[in-house]
């Protein structure tokens, strides 16, 4: 499916239009780090969504309670998707004007197996027919790569490590960071325009702090993020750029290291998470580089 890459700066978001019950399509946030997908409650409240209850969250520095609003038609990217229950909030930065509406976030994406998002090419792949939503809870921790997987990889790309939670409406997928000297999970979040680490992890305080700080924009509202200097970092075996990561207190999220957002995915050209496999794959970016400079007329980022 056609997604669309915006950068400004060093960051990088991932929208994809979303058609609700015959209506749209409406710009969505491609967020692999919302365990649940959300629609905006002002376009809930247009689009007459009914209203089944509400839900417990957990976001930055906060929970809540959200609405549970059904859909039983729509589309993702042009998908025919099954129904389902999603949550409903107000969330600043979602519904208004030239906003996103909403996020699909890995509740749907797991449903494929596995997924490859290429930002080069702008594309979504899915790694097979969207599956039948589990009822149990599940963890898969043993990293055993998925023959869907495998099919969306490329010459060349290494694969990691990952750890994957499911359940009734919802999914999570994380791998192992080295940050500081120490090791810890943190949340594959293409939601995130950049990385971030838990100011409260082991280690944090020996980063190297700058005078710069930006607004993040989460489901419990603005938060204030300083700049942090990442220093020697890496994911699973790989060493990864130093760069600017944001500091945001995330103990709400279970305790996790930080997010490994858009703007450093990116940096490989693709990535493919397979859900079944517990496995990130991260491209050759050099050679995924050549690949999108040898293709005549190939998009480019906005």
């Amino acid at each position: 499916m056609p997604v669309q890459v915006r950068s400004t700066d060093s960051e990088v978001v991932v929208f994809v239009s979303v058609c609700l019950d015959g209506r749209g399509p409406f710009p969505f946030l491609v967020d692999t780090g919302a365990s649940s997908s959300l629609v905006a409650a002002s376009l809930a409240s247009r689009s007459g969504l009914q209203v089944e209850g509400s839900q417990r969250f957990a976001g930055v520095g906060c929970t809540g309670s959200a609405q549970s609003v059904d859909l039983p038609s729509w589309t993702v990217g042009g998908l025919l998707l099954d129904g389902q229950v999603v949550l409903s909030e107000q969330v600043p930065g979602l519904g208004g004007k030239g906003q996103p509406q909403g996020v699909v976030g890995s509740d749907v994406w797991s449903r494929f197996g596995a997924i490859r998002l290429d930002f080069q090419k702008q594309t979504l792949t899915t790694g097979g027919p969207e599956q039948s939503q589990i009822f149990g809870r599940r963890v898969i921790a043993t990293p055993s790569p998925s023959a869907a997987a495998l099919d969306l990889v490329s010459a060349g790309a290494m694969p990691v490590g990952a750890r994957i939670i499911e359940g009734p409406g919802f999914a999570q997928a994380t791998a192992d960071i080295r940050l500081a000297g120490h090791s810890s999970q943190w949340i594959i979040d293409t939601g995130a325009a950049r990385s971030a680490a838990n100011d409260r992890s082991h280690g944090f305080s020996s980063l190297t702090k700058t005078a710069t700080s930006e607004v993040a924009i989460t489901a419990c509202g603005p938060a204030t993020a300083p700049l942090v200097r990442s220093g020697s970092w890496s994911i699973g075996n790989m060493p990864l750029k130093p760069q600017l990561l944001g500091a945001l207190d995330l103990a709400g999220l279970g305790g996790v290291g930080g997010v490994f957002g858009s703007d450093t995915l990116s940096e490989f050209g693709y990535f493919v998470l397979d859900y079944q496999g517990a496995t990130l794959f991260l491209g050759n970016s050099k050679q995924a580089r050549a690949e999108a400079n040898s293709r005549p007329g190939k998009p480019s980022r906005t």
